[in-house]
């Protein structure tokens, strides 16, 4: 599967692996790093503002909208937070996830 346009943000691409493509220059894929949480986020810039996001939330966002919901969390299914593949991970209540 090919690489989808970021929502929102049209110089970046990402892939179902959670891998983000820069369009800016000559173009590279963004290096990801751990937050202290234990999620990968990439740092995306528009309009001369950067905002740091999620990789889990930005897949769901581009490969699954219709399942996404801003207010829900993203749950990895095997637990394993560095664990991005789609199909490992669905949409949640906070409720849910304190269960578990």
């Amino acid at each position: 599967m090919n690489g989808v346009e970021i929502i929102g943000y049209a110089n970046y691409k990402i892939y179902p692996d959670g891998r983000v493509w820069s369009k800016i220059g000559k173009g590279k894929f963004l290096k990801p790093w751990i937050n202290f949480w234990g999620y990968y986020c990439v740092g995306l810039s528009k309009n001369g503002n950067q905002k740091f996001l999620r990789i889990h939330r930005l897949l769901m966002q581009n490969f699954k909208p219709d399942e996404y919901e801003e207010n829900l969390q993203v749950d990895h299914k095997n637990r394993i937070r560095a664990d991005n593949r789609l199909e490992n991970l669905r949409m949640v209540t906070h409720k849910y996830i304190k269960i578990q």
